[in-house]
């Protein structure tokens, strides 16, 4: 097994990166900005990024259709636009919410999309002509995070109001409410198998729930340190800690988790320790880290406004000829971590090194 590789960088946007997506097919990545564009970077040689422009504030969120042919953005301009992720860039714009909207996610099966906003609602819409379903109320605060479960039947939130809300969208009500975290939640995620949940909060801590025993099984905390500055506080992430986790690799074995303290982090989720600790981003937190579908790849973002593309070489023998500057951007390879089963119990602490 060899360590995490920078295969490329991107620049282009003028702030914050705040989402990332990849195309299914992986031919394009998706990335938003606090500079209000969208920006649709294309892995083919010789093919120009394109730069979507039309949101009149910060886009907080971006996710492509299952189908890799509607690209949707968040903004907190309260609207949703829907996208055509080429050179025409058609696009569709609905007014989802009354105030900013945190995140827009389509469902596996491509029928749905799901929104969540600071006007304390998750929305859930039909991906035909972006009709409004219904409302999934609750919260007592801003939303920063709604996911489905890879099933489509469920939804996981997490809210300013220290809560992670399960969904059962038969009954479109709350089917539990998980208080374990004492401050905001800052993302939520759905793990493959659609068994467990994973959430991020300010109390620095990320905590994964199987909801079938509705019981903690893995909690890392300290996962990352740092707090908000005054520059940063005003964009999604309020606090410190934890600003975005998601799963990846074939089964899910892996979380990757981006913080106020300026690093990358890959969680093991077999083992239950911290795996990889990447300084790539430069000047301040990062943001957003995303698995492409089938792990190979992960791209990150952060408030140095740069995403990059990193391959993860987890399960690879193989070299990449990443040309110059790689190295040096995959410096501290470190782990430690904390896992909740029945009990507590400390795990060894590993170090890996180049």
């Amino acid at each position: 097994m060899q360590d995490p590789t920078l295969d490329r960088s991107f620049r282009g946007h003028r702030d914050v990166v705040t989402d990332l997506a990849f195309k299914p097919n992986m031919l394009q990545l998706a990335s938003g900005s606090m500079d209000g564009s969208v920006m649709v970077w294309n892995f083919k040689p010789q093919m120009r990024a394109l730069r979507f422009v039309g949101h009149k504030g910060p886009v907080t969120s971006v996710d492509f259709s299952q189908s890799g042919n509607v690209l949707a953005s968040a903004s907190r301009d309260k609207t949703v636009r829907l996208w055509t992720p080429n050179v025409k860039g058609d696009v569709t714009v609905f007014k989802a919410h009354t105030s900013t909207v945190r995140s827009v996610r389509f469902s596996h099966d491509g029928e749905a999309m799901l929104t969540c906003a600071d006007d304390k609602s998750v929305k859930v819409w039909s991906t035909h002509r972006a009709k409004f379903q219904y409302t999934l109320a609750g919260h007592m605060n801003w939303v920063r995070s709604a996911r489905f479960s890879p099933d489509s039947r469920l939804v996981v939130s997490g809210s300013d109001d220290k809560s992670v809300k399960l969904w059962d969208l038969a009954s479109k009500s709350c089917v539990k409410t998980y208080w374990d975290h004492t401050g905001m939640i800052t993302s939520t995620a759905f793990h493959p198998s659609g068994t467990i949940i994973a959430s991020a909060s300010t109390d620095k801590s990320i905590k994964l729930h199987d909801i079938r025993m509705h019981k903690l099984i893995q909690h890392y905390h300290d996962a990352h340190t740092g707090s908000a500055s005054p520059s940063t506080t005003e964009a999604a992430w309020a606090g410190g800690g934890p600003n975005s986790i998601a799963f990846g690799g074939p089964g899910g074995e892996w979380l990757i988790s981006t913080g106020m303290d300026g690093l990358v982090k890959i969680w093991d989720l077999k083992e239950g320790h911290l795996f990889y600790t990447l300084h790539g981003h430069q000047n301040g937190p990062t943001t957003a880290a995303v698995f492409s579908p089938d792990g190979t790849f992960f791209a990150t973002g952060g408030s140095d406004a740069q995403v990059m593309v990193w391959k993860s070489n987890f399960d690879s023998g193989v070299a990449l000829n990443n040309g110059a500057g790689a190295d040096s951007d995959a410096r501290e390879i470190s782990g430690g971590g904390d896992i909740f089963n029945s009990r507590y119990k400390t795990v060894v602490q590993k170090h890996f090194s180049r």
